[in-house]
């Protein structure tokens, strides 16, 4: 008769999971030793921290579409996980946090190492629950799943007292095809079509696009949504990919600089058509503080409540299926209307790349440099894993995406030290396809630690360290609000060509444009990790906000 944990372990199975990261510690031993039996199947991944193993499980569910699993023990292991899973909280990404308990019979009372940990994660999972009997197991399984997917995905935590997963047991996993239809249905049909008359009878409708595109699967319906009503479109950090960002009719990303394309062109829209988004990806008194525009909501979730958000068609329902109800509806608007708002448009998008580079090199080179330089080399099919600080901004504005699922950057929570991570799981579920990392100096400093991790799997991924000696977006912020009295930014920076060596690794020292591209060409060649230490201008986001208006206010 099988135990708790080899029950645990056959449930996780049971729903196409093949990956678990984590840190192991005393109480989940039992678990491990299930994993063991499995390994074939169910591979467990060994992190330097816990933090990083719900970053890596974050990001599995954003590539697959599948939950991502993570493990650690009581205590220091499961607070450590909390950043990971505040991560996935506001950035909407369906995790399975399981954490080992001291047995039952000590919980009761005063014990080494336990702390609460179900009410500490309680505010940032969408479910947390101690699993007391081993024939629980299953519907624990499954309701962890299920909800961790459900409505707006989120993470969920159920925790494992080591009797428990001690215990015999004999129970068999529960089907999840009996519970979740593949498809949730779309808005209704008498709302869509209102929306949709409200929409195209406004001179200047803009399309916002969120991350619940991406999730609900809804890029394709989406690009011809646009392309048959003739709708300009912007998009969040968090949806890049989710439209070709090349396409005419894309004008860049709203969160960066407040005078940008993106904000300007939605400062023209009389109606904001609001597809997927929510507040935890940009705050709505960012692009509408005056009020001014009213808002077309579609998404599985009813829109929030705010005053910056005034609501006037709301379309609640799988986004896929309520655009595929959209395309089949007729609507006509004159043609002069039409052909001024596509001339607004086209001069909108050549504004828009008229500022993305600048237009000679310098020493140390400008971020928009390093940017230009990946979109030269990066292909359709490149996984870009983005950490958070001053790089973050220009990546996002700048490099240029085609598809969903291939842009990933903490944004809600905006949480340092994440790329590194979601880059290993990038790579480790897609072997064969490329991979780049980019971080902050001060970001890589907080996650280098799992260079060692790569070197273990042997994964293949370029590293780019945007490299300033100071966390750049903080000494921006105090630049402006203070001047020049900096304080607790700075820092001196290791050698990290030296660090590279120390790993296995390549590194490169660049400062030149040439010297980069050569850099990161070897990079995608190789056969094991490359770090590239690029030196870069940290005064440039200052001399960007004096031409194109500060920045949001969420890193």
């Amino acid at each position: 008769m099988p135990n708790g944990a080899e029950v645990l372990i056959e449930c996780i199975l049971n729903e196409g999971i093949n990956l678990i990261s984590g840190v192991p510690g005393e109480q989940v031993l039992g678990v491990l030793n299930a994993i063991y039996d499995v390994q074939y199947d169910l591979e467990f991944i060994l992190m330097k921290d816990e933090r990083n193993a719900s970053f890596f499980a974050d990001a599995h569910y954003r590539l697959t579409g599948r939950p991502g699993v993570c493990l650690s023990t009581l205590g220091p292991g499961a607070t450590n996980l909390l950043t990971g899973l505040a991560n996935a909280y506001l950035d909407r990404s369906a995790v399975i946090a399981l954490t080992g308990q001291a047995s039952t019979e000590e919980m009761v009372k005063e014990s080494h190492q336990k702390i609460p940990v179900s009410k500490i994660f309680a505010p940032v999972t969408k479910w947390s629950f101690t699993v007391g009997r081993a024939d629980l197991i299953p519907e624990a399984v499954r309701k962890a799943f299920k909800t961790s997917k459900s409505g707006r995905p989120g993470p969920v935590h159920l925790e494992l007292p080591s009797d428990v997963m001690a215990e015999l047991c004999d129970v068999e996993p529960l089907n999840p095809l009996l519970y979740e239809p593949k498809y949730p249905p779309g808005g209704n049909l008498e709302v869509i079509k209102k929306a949709l008359n409200y929409i195209m009878e406004a001179e200047f409708p803009v399309v916002l696009v969120g991350n619940g595109v991406i999730r609900d699967e809804a890029s394709e319906n989406l690009r011809m949504f646009i392309e048959k009503f003739h709708l300009p479109v912007v998009s969040t950090f968090m949806a890049k990919g989710a439209v070709p960002e090349d396409h005419p009719l894309h004008l860049g990303i709203l969160g960066a600089f407040s005078w940008d394309v993106a904000r300007r062109a939605v400062g023209r829209a009389d109606v904001v058509v609001a597809v997927g988004y929510d507040f935890a990806e940009l705050p709505a008194e960012y692009w509408n503080r005056d009020c001014k525009r009213l808002v077309v909501h579609i998404d599985r979730i009813a829109a929030e409540i705010d005053k910056y958000y005034p609501v006037r068609y709301e379309v609640v329902g799988n986004i896929n299926r309520t655009l595929q109800f959209m395309l089949n509806f007729r609507v006509d608007e004159p043609e002069a209307k039409r052909l001024r708002r596509l001339r607004e448009i086209e001069e909108f998008k050549r504004d828009f790349l008229d500022q993305l580079y600048p237009t000679e090199e310098t020493r140390p080179l400008k971020p928009s440099d390093i940017v230009k330089v990946l979109n030269e080399a990066v292909s359709d099919e490149t996984v870009v894993t983005v950490d958070v600080g001053d790089h973050k901004v220009w990546m996002s504005r700048c490099l240029v995406r085609r598809k969903p699922r291939k842009y990933l950057v903490s944004n809600g929570l905006s949480a340092m030290g994440f790329s590194l991570p979601a880059a290993i799981s990038a790579k480790t579920i897609f072997r064969d396809s490329p991979v780049l990392c980019t971080v902050g100096d001060g970001g890589f400093a907080m996650s280098f630690g799992e260079l060692e991790t790569m070197r273990r799997l042997k994964l293949a991924i370029p590293i780019i360290i945007f490299d300033n000696d100071v966390l750049g977006q903080v000494y921006t912020r105090q630049r402006i609000a203070y001047g020049d009295r900096i304080i607790g930014v700075s820092f001196s920076n290791p050698d990290f060509v030296k660090i590279s060596e120390a790993f296995g690794m390549d590194g490169f020292k660049v400062e030149t444009l040439g010297e980069l591209r050569e850099a990161v060409e070897l990079g995608f060649k190789n056969d094991r990790a490359t770090i590239i230490d690029v030196k870069v201008d940290v005064e440039e986001t200052l001399r960007m906000i004096k031409r194109l208006g500060p920045l949001r206010s969420v890193p």
